[in-house]
């Protein structure tokens, strides 16, 4: 039972990796976009000439070029922030799921009801675990993609 049981994870595990690899060329295209649309925006608001230019007017550039950029990031990120409150949300009611089965064990059920209830803490804890796993990964690429920016 233990053995087909790890090997049953480590088939998610492999899934799961294979998901991830699958979406980080999309975060790595969407920075890579961010860049040139930084480099293109500043190359127009130069007119392509070396000449100087209104200091109020170049500020104003550098300030729309920024917002833009900002823009460009918070929409590349939306996708990863959205899922770490998916995660977030199904972590808290798994939460309560396992206090509320752990109350009814330590309540002195049925033995009929013991199985089911174990088995329901066992499904809350091992589902915890993997979005655990999932938000932490999540978060550093969160992290390495806004610190990279």
């Amino acid at each position: 039972d233990d053995y087909q049981r790890y090997l049953l994870d480590e088939a998610k595990r492999q899934r799961e990796l294979a998901k991830l690899e699958v979406q980080a060329p999309t975060l790595d295209a969407a920075k890579v976009a961010i860049k040139n649309e930084a480099a293109s925006v500043v190359a127009s608001s130069h007119g392509g000439r070396n000449e100087p230019k209104n200091v109020a007017a170049d500020a104003r550039g550098q300030r729309r070029q920024s917002a833009q950029v900002r823009s460009q990031q918070a929409q590349a990120l939306r996708p990863l922030r959205q899922e770490l409150e998916r995660i977030d949300q199904r972590m808290a009611l798994l939460a309560k799921e396992r206090a509320e089965m752990e109350d009814k064990l330590s309540s002195n059920p049925a033995p009929a009801d013991i199985a089911e209830f174990g088995r329901r803490l066992k499904a809350a804890v091992d589902e915890t675990q993997r979005l655990e796993e999932r938000w932490l990964e999540l978060s550093s690429e969160l992290e390495a993609a806004t610190q990279a920016a």
